[in-house]
Parts: structure tokens; C-alpha cells; sequence
């Protein structure tokens, strides 16, 4: 038996959920809405490892998600020669969201505007569909982001670090 960070655990029991995917109107059953999913919520447990200057456990839990992304290539069969430049483009990716997560939350803190978290919700889960923008599932999507990020910024560093807290509920 495999043994599983308790930080992945988390993720993937709320990727693996068909009711949280469904509330927010991502397919449960295509792999590309559950890795952002999964993605998203290493990002909430990867900004409360920087505030709190926990770089060990930052620097692990994205190699879990690489384990995961090399997981998912693997399921999907295909060339293996190109399989390592998938894992690079899956991973710059990964990267560009992140940052962009963090810019917009950066400017969401201080000007109390979720605009930029709308566009990047909009824009990754949904593919920037306009019919989408101001939907509810952006809505929806926005609130939990802003909800999960505000309450790791609130874990303490004990709690944090050991994952000793339960995600929010969202409904």
C-alpha cells in the first residue's frame, strides 16, 4: 500500500468528491477539472506554508502534485518521448496559475476587488467562456477560492504545519 502525504490526502478527498466538483460545475469525470481542482487547493496549503516560512513542506507538496501529474501521464498511455516535455508544460502551467492566483489575491487584499480572481477562475476552469464570466459557477468558485485562501492565511503554524485542520465546508 502506497503510502499518501496527509496534505494530498486532503486535496484529493475534495477532488475526489462528485458533489464538489458538481457544485461547482466541473466535469468530475475529466482529469484536466480535477488536477486544476487539485492544484487549487495545494495553492491555499502552498501561500499558508510561505506566510508561515514553512519552505520544507512548500517544496513537498508540490513534488506529491508532480507524482500525481506523472500518475495521470502514465494513465493516459501515449508516446513515451514525450512524455517528460507533457510533465515540464503540465508543470510551467501549474506555475503561471499559481502565480497568477497570487497576484490577484495580492490586489484582492488590497483594493478589496475579486475581479482578477474572477478572470483567472473564468479562464482556467471554465476556458474564459463570456457566457461564463459573471455566472454563478465563477460566483461560486470565487467565494470558496477567497474563503479556503482566508481561512489557511488564519490556521496557526502548529495546525498548519501538521495538517491538523478540516477544510471548510463549502454548501
Amino acid at each position: 500500500m502506497e503510502k499518501v502525504h496527509p496534505f494530498m490526502l486532503m486535496c484529493n478527498t475534495r477532488t475526489e468528491t462528485p458533489q464538489y466538483m458538481e457544485y461547482f460545475s466541473l466535469d468530475f469525470n475529466n482529469q484536466t477539472s480535477k488536477l486544476l481542482f487539485t492544484i487549487l487547493h495545494i495553492w491555499f496549503i502552498h501561500r499558508g506554508f510561505h506566510r508561515n516560512k514553512l519552505e520544507t513542506r512548500k517544496l513537498l507538496v508540490w513534488e506529491h502534485l508532480w507524482d500525481r501529474m506523472r500518475d495521470i501521464l502514465i494513465a493516459s498511455g501515449g508516446d513515451s518521448d514525450t512524455y517528460e516535455r507533457k510533465l515540464v508544460d503540465m508543470q510551467s502551467r501549474t506555475f503561471g496559475l499559481c502565480l497568477s492566483f497570487d497576484e490577484a489575491f495580492d490586489f484582492y487584499y488590497e483594493n478589496g476587488d475579486p475581479e482578477m480572481i474572477m478572470k483567472i477562475i473564468s479562464r482556467a476552469f471554465y476556458n474564459n467562456d463570456k457566457d461564463d464570466y459573471r455566472s454563478e459557477k465563477v460566483d461560486r468558485l470565487t467565494f470558496y477560492s477567497i474563503m479556503m485562501e482566508s481561512f489557511m492565511t488564519q490556521l496557526p503554524k502548529r495546525e498548519l504545519k501538521y495538517a491538523l485542520f478540516h477544510w471548510l465546508v463549502s454548501q
